[in-house]
């Protein structure tokens, strides 16, 4: 995924990924092993490099990644880098999306940002 991160450098390649399914499998590990550090991580840049793209962005709210992103902040307070990952993820979600907005908030998002 880390590699993929840095894939994501225009809207059309966003698309294609999205197309091969690359999306739907980072939002399933992230789901599977959140309390891993490491995949966490891995799969919030992914995810948040992917939410530069609207479209890509509104269908991340769909698959409910604002409030895994809500749990998996709550969950890693003391690994800098899953935080710093994870706060990537929130920052590309809600950036231009009032509903990602209101799930990431109905989640608990803003207390496990303090």
């Amino acid at each position: 995924m880390n590699t993929l991160s840095r894939l994501t450098a225009s809207a059309k390649i966003c698309e294609t990924l999205v197309e091969l399914h690359a999306m739907d499998t980072a939002v399933q590990l992230l789901r599977a092993r959140i309390a891993d550090a490491s995949i966490c991580r891995a799969a919030c840049c992914f995810l948040a490099a992917l939410a530069g793209d609207d479209s890509a962005k509104a269908r991340l709210g769909e698959a409910l990644v604002p409030q895994l992103a809500a749990t998996a902040l709550a969950g890693h307070t003391d690994e800098a880098a899953a935080l710093d990952a994870c706060a990537q993820l929130v920052a590309a979600l809600t950036t231009r999306h009032a509903a990602n907005c209101a799930a990431f908030a109905d989640a608990a998002g803003g207390d496990a940002l303090l």
